[in-house]
């Protein structure tokens, strides 16, 4: 219901371009919602903000459209909390009931 949601009030916008179509970023467990991508505040880093719409608990994928080197979860204002563990360009995400997720790329 909220990816149907989602994908009614932010529908894709297409562009003219070179680029290969693909996905930035994309999570392998329908509980969790990839909702913002963005640059850090106060560096080149990329900003990931995902949250548990349904109330569930597990352990998901997010997998990454680029290279990366680390991964760190963080808090909302962005400083850093613990290492995220990375296989790849993939990151594990475990999650609890209705939490936001908040990482670091770079």
């Amino acid at each position: 219901m909220a990816a149907e949601a989602r994908r009614f009030n932010v529908p894709v916008v297409w562009a003219p371009g070179r680029i290969q179509p693909g996905s930035l970023a994309s999570v392998d467990d329908e509980n969790l919602v990839l909702d913002t991508i963005k640059r850090a505040e106060d560096s080149d880093a990329l900003v990931l903000r995902l949250y548990d719409a349904y109330g569930a608990r597990g352990t998901a994928r997010l997998r990454l459209g680029f290279a990366f080197e680390n991964a760190t979860f963080c808090n909302l204002l962005e400083d850093e909390i613990a290492p995220a563990v990375v296989a790849g360009r993939e990151i594990e995400l475990p999650y609890r009931p209705f939490e936001i997720l908040t990482l670091k790329v770079c």
